[in-house]
């Protein structure tokens, strides 16, 4: 069951689905699960330009200390406001990840927006 509601996991990311990502890590999903590419629900947010659910996962606790430089070279994009506007390099220093926004404004993110 858990592999399963994992898998559905990275669909849900690729769809941009931030209500279906919720319930799913809810039901035990595993939010860093690696599919059979090593891609997690957070590179597929990202490759499909995803903000919502790449917000939704980080909010959910996704593991960025893995993931971000993979993101970066899929070409995340890190100026992209979700729909309640916040970027990225936003949700960053809101959680606290000194690192990752260094990381984010060293990639491109403006902190202008």
């Amino acid at each position: 069951r858990s592999d399963k509601v994992s898998k559905e996991l990275i669909e849900a990311a690729q769809c941009g689905n931030p209500e279906w990502i919720s319930k799913l890590v809810e039901d035990g999903a595993n939010i860093d699960y690696r599919d059979r590419l090593g891609k997690t629900a957070l590179h597929h947010a990202a490759e499909a330009g995803k903000n919502d659910a790449l917000s939704c996962l980080l909010t959910l606790g996704a593991d960025t200390e893995a993931a971000f430089q993979k993101l970066i070279s899929y070409g995340a994009p890190v100026n992209k406001r979700d729909k309640f506007g916040f970027t990225p390099l936003l949700i960053a220093a809101v959680s606290g990840s000194e690192r990752l926004v260094k990381e984010l404004l060293q990639a491109g993110a403006d902190p202008n927006l």
